[in-house]
């Protein structure tokens, strides 16, 4: 499948790249009004009506009309959907134990959330603080999946991809902000009526982080322009 490269004119405000290396939680963010992807994303609901990535299928546009809007290639996701046929995207053999970490963390976290009852707010105002069960909400499966992605990032760059171990940095430094946030709500939740549900969450995220912060030492480091730094 060709990759599809069309780039198109940027406002001069724009931060390059910043939804690279965030959570995606737009109503809590400080630079929507600079970011890429959130204006992708308001085009798309005011075309649609509807929010912009609502399955799979969704999710696939998006991320195709974003890379065009980027000037970048969809190469990654075209494999993806390929099934991976020459294995370009997948971790190394020694991390494949931290990959199914992230992910049975993401489903541990999800019948957490069952048990407790919890249910999706229907909005949160820019400047609201979620709950911590929110907090475990938003960041269980997007935490795996940006693990994930720092691993295929490393296994890329140790393959010799140029450019990808900046990638894998950047994705490990997003997944740690995700386990040290979901830590702390783990930690007001461990006192109360969910306490005995906790430990195994907590063992999982800190083996997770282990795993992370060895393979990839800098990624918790990791300075993402316009988030950790403003734009120079």
């Amino acid at each position: 499948m060709p990759s599809e490269t069309t780039c198109v004119e940027q406002p001069v405000n724009l931060i390059p790249g910043v939804y690279k290396y965030c959570d995606d939680w737009c109503n809590r963010c400080p630079v929507t009004a600079r970011c890429l992807s959130f204006r992708v994303r308001q085009d798309r609901k005011a075309r649609a009506g509807a929010q912009s990535c609502e399955d799979m299928d969704d999710m696939v546009a998006f991320t195709r009309e974003l890379a065009r809007a980027g000037g970048e290639s969809t190469d990654a996701l075209d494999a993806v959907l390929a099934g991976d046929p020459h294995g370009d995207y997948q971790p190394l053999p020694d991390d494949e134990w931290l990959v199914e970490t992230a992910n049975q963390y993401a489903w541990a976290a999800r019948r957490f959330l069952r048990k407790a009852g919890w249910t999706p707010p229907p909005g949160m105002e820019p400047g609201a603080s979620p709950t911590p069960l929110d907090v475990l909400a938003w960041y269980s499966f997007h935490l795996a999946a940006r693990a994930s992605r720092a691993l295929i990032a490393l296994a890329r760059a140790e393959r010799g991809c140029p450019g990808e171990r900046h990638d894998a940095l950047g994705c490990a430094r997003i997944a740690h902000i995700g386990i040290d946030r979901c830590l702390s709500a783990l930690r007001i939740l461990g006192t109360g009526r969910h306490q005995h549900r906790v430990p195994q969450l907590e063992m999982m995220l800190r083996t997770l982080s282990t795993g992370l912060e060895t393979r990839l030492p800098g990624g918790r480091d990791f300075i993402r322009v316009g988030l950790d730094a403003p734009l120079v």
